[in-house]
């Protein structure tokens, strides 16, 4: 996935994605998901590659809107599979909470200095099917959020970020 030189939005790196994928597996396959902040959409390309029905991604910053979408063009993926959902990501999700969406796997990826982490997997808790799955990249220094309805089933550490992966059925 191609991030502009000096870009201020901060891109997964390649073994992050990759190691996330490889816990969820062939599971990926045939499901929809949620990116969001989705900036490069280098997570949505991702499930995209592995087989993921389709990916909704949310994200507001302009520059990453033509960024994301020239990525998942060039890889060569059909835009029936991906949509875009400009706008502020926290709205957005408020949004499909009142439509009562749901999605198989949320990844979240909120700039780290934000505190929007918590209120994204807040969301996330309303949004997600019952087996299903979310992820919340972070700092790996920071404080991961408890939320009801949702368990903690796992943390990863890569370098300075981290993964923490949740499932519905929390106390």
């Amino acid at each position: 996935m191609i991030a502009p030189k000096g870009w201020r939005v901060r891109p997964t790196p390649e073994r992050v994605r990759e190691a996330v994928f490889d816990i969820l597996g062939d599971w990926i396959s045939g499901v929809c998901c949620l990116d969001v902040f989705a900036g490069s959409g280098a997570i949505a390309a991702e499930a995209l590659s592995r087989g993921a029905k389709a990916v909704l991604l949310l994200e507001e910053n302009r520059e990453a809107l033509d960024v994301l979408a020239n990525n998942l063009e060039a890889a060569g993926f059909h835009q029936s599979r991906w949509e875009v959902l400009p706008g502020d990501a926290l709205r957005s999700l408020k949004v499909l909470v009142e439509r009562d969406d749901r999605f198989d796997f949320i990844y979240l990826d909120p700039p780290y200095a934000s505190g929007a982490g918590a209120k994204a997997v807040e969301s996330a808790a309303r949004l997600i099917k019952p087996s299903g799955w979310v992820a919340l990249e972070h700092l790996f220094k920071s404080e991961v959020p408890e939320v009801t309805d949702l368990e903690r089933i796992e943390t990863r550490r890569f370098g300075d970020t981290s993964v923490t992966f949740f499932r519905p059925g929390g106390s």
